[in-house]
């Protein structure tokens, strides 16, 4: 395949491989694999089959030590660690599975964090905070709330909307339903998924919960997509 061709995919991995310093066999090591722009795509495997470490090489937090990891038409590997930083805050979301809020500050300055890079103004901030938060069904009322003042599902929407206020071309989720039941685990998926369409954002989401594949138009089990034998603990 040209290299014309893989820069039309949101994601595209060749001869990847990565291993942790002072480790001989690499923990992760992917052939190929490409996703479109837009897909939604959902990512299943045991503890220890990659999940982590392919999460942090899309989001150039770490970077393989061979091979070629294109997101939205940037190698990660040309970039120096600043400028991944930057990257990764301007066109990408991550939602984690702890959703990361800080319990002392207020839902507002959660969310602000994730601007510091983007150079988006005090007005577009605010009307996209309304915005996110009229689609989210948060209450306007709660951005000088601290944090751990919230109910989970809250926390979860906040974290969301975290995610979302630099408008990503590229979404990350990572095991966000584990503390969910099951009535409200489906209301965020459907909330989740018309999200990503609407924005027509890619959406990478990584969970052990298999029940939720048919949210997504590609499965990828690690056990396929990683073809070492070592794995890395997740």
């Amino acid at each position: 395949m040209s290299a014309k061709q893989l820069e039309t995919k949101a994601i595209a991995l060749r001869n990847v491989i990565y291993r942790y310093p002072k480790s001989i066999a690499p923990v992760l090591h992917i052939d190929s694999w490409e996703v479109e722009h837009g897909e939604l795509v959902f990512i299943h495997g045991l503890s220890g089959s990659g999940k982590s470490t392919l999460l942090n090489l899309l989001t150039g937090i770490l970077v393989a030590n061979s091979g070629d990891v294109q997101v939205l038409e940037q190698s990660i590997a040309d970039l120096r660690s600043v400028k991944r930083d930057e990257f990764r805050a301007k066109n990408i979301g991550v939602v984690f599975q702890q959703f990361n809020l800080f319990p002392y500050l207020s839902v507002i300055e959660n969310i602000k964090l994730a601007v510091y890079f983007s150079g988006i103004g005090h007005d577009v901030f605010q009307e996209r905070c309304q915005e996110l938060f009229s689609c989210l069904n948060l209450d306007l009322a709660l951005m000088e709330s601290r944090a751990d003042m919230l109910s989970v599902g809250q926390q979860q929407r906040v974290a969301i909307a975290r995610a979302l206020i630099n408008r990503p071309k590229l979404l990350i989720v990572d095991e966000p339903t584990s503390a969910l039941d099951n009535e409200a685990k489906h209301g965020f998926m459907t909330m989740l998924v018309r999200l990503a369409k609407e924005s027509q954002t890619t959406l990478i989401f990584v969970s052990h919960d298999e029940t939720l594949m048919p949210f997504f138009s590609q499965q990828v089990s690690m056990s396929d997509l990683n073809s070492t034998r070592e794995k890395d603990v997740n």
